[in-house]
């Protein structure tokens, strides 16, 4: 629909055995069904483009909400999707009515959602949103001058979302002209690149799957590369180049892998906070599968939703000021927590001396502190 047969399979191989595809592929997070609704919605509009079916277009509009539901962070690809609608009809007006239709349609379902969510964090300090204080993910002018941060966005994009191979692909990809101004939304894609890094850089700075919603682009610019090859490659036989293909890249792509792993082991790419597990794992020791427990703490150091996740019960987070004297215990206790857990003694006076006077209701640890707080007193 985009590129022709030979394209789309060298773009799928990018795609499938891009690094952090398979990594998060089969991790448990949310970057592969937001990949799903992203490639869906994309297929769907230029599906509608092709064949002018409303069904088409209304269908796009649902999965890029879905899309968003998933991670705001994608609104980013509005403007693709609006100029893929805009370059499709001679029609300017028609165009524009579309383009209108397909934005507010696409953002009820997002808005609603994120107005509710912001009323539970007013109220439990979960569910931050976007523009809660200490989970900004937008960017300051020392982000932006650093050029240690560049130097850190390259190197995922070259060795975890491309490899060497996948990124060599992609230059060659992008020097080719394009024949067909409908794919001109994939460079606004590529355009859109730095502005939404620098525009988030904190985001991305931390996370390395910030990037991953750039991966169809990536993989559909450098499958174009190989369009030069397409008629000798129809010349060869079929058992030949599957032998071939194997071969040369397959097998030193297999050595990659293990280079990535041995770097991301080495060289601290993604470091895990085991003290977070530990303590994850002794919450769920002593709470029952239905409790709920209360964490207290800053974002900085115990960020979250981590430990709700490795203890696998709910809660909430408290900051500073929502757990400074007993009445703020006991209203936490009322309130249906059967644990009280910090992994920042310091910062939280009261529960330091909760544990020097009921030892036998904590459990400390070097670095956390655990209290259980709903047994008899």
């Amino acid at each position: 629909m985009i590129y022709d047969y030979y394209v789309a399979f060298a773009s799928l191989f990018i795609f499938t055995f891009s690094p952090l595809s398979i990594y998060y592929y089969r991790a448990f997070m949310p970057e592969s069904l937001l990949l799903f609704f992203i490639i869906l919605s994309l297929f769907l509009i230029i599906k509608w483009q092709k064949e002018r079916k409303t069904i088409f277009f209304n269908l796009s509009i649902f999965s890029f909400s879905i899309a968003l539901l998933v991670k705001i962070l994608v609104l980013f690809l509005l403007p693709v999707f609006l100029l893929i609608i805009y370059t499709s009809n001679n029609d300017k007006q028609k165009s524009f009515k579309n383009i209108l239709l397909f934005t507010l349609l696409s953002l009820i379902l997002p808005v609603c959602w994120h107005l509710h969510a912001y009323l539970i964090y007013k109220e439990t300090g979960l569910t931050f949103g976007i523009f809660s204080g200490g989970f900004l993910k937008f960017g300051t002018m020392y982000d932006w001058s650093n050029w240690g941060f560049y130097e850190k966005i390259f190197k995922r994009i070259f060795i975890l979302l491309l490899t060497p191979f996948g990124f060599i692909l992609f230059l060659f990809g992008i020097f080719i002209k394009e024949e067909k101004k409908e794919n001109l939304f994939l460079y606004l894609w590529l355009i859109l690149l730095p502005i939404v890094v620098i525009a988030t850089s904190k985001g991305f700075y931390a996370h390395d799957y910030y990037l991953i919603s750039f991966l169809p682009m990536f993989s559909m610019i450098a499958g174009k590369s190989i369009r030069p090859l397409i008629p000798m490659i129809k010349k060869i036989n079929s058992k030949v180049l599957i032998t071939l293909f194997l071969f040369v890249i397959l097998l030193p792509l297999s050595s990659y892998y293990a280079l990535v792993g041995d770097m991301y082991i080495k060289g601290g790419l993604y470091k895990i906070k085991w003290n977070l597990i530990e303590m994850g794992k002794f919450i769920k020791e002593n709470s029952d599968r239905n409790s709920l427990i209360a964490i207290a703490g800053t974002p900085d150091i115990t960020p979250l939703p981590c430990l709700f996740y490795f203890s696998e019960r709910k809660g909430w987070y408290l900051k500073k000021d929502d757990l400074k004297t007993e009445d703020d215990l006991k209203k936490i206790k009322a309130d249906g927590a059967s644990i009280v857990a910090t992994m920042e003694v310091n910062e939280f006076p009261i529960l330091k001396n909760y544990a020097q006077k009921k030892p036998n209701k904590v459990i400390r640890k070097n670095d956390f502190l655990i209290i259980i707080i709903n047994e008899q007193e």
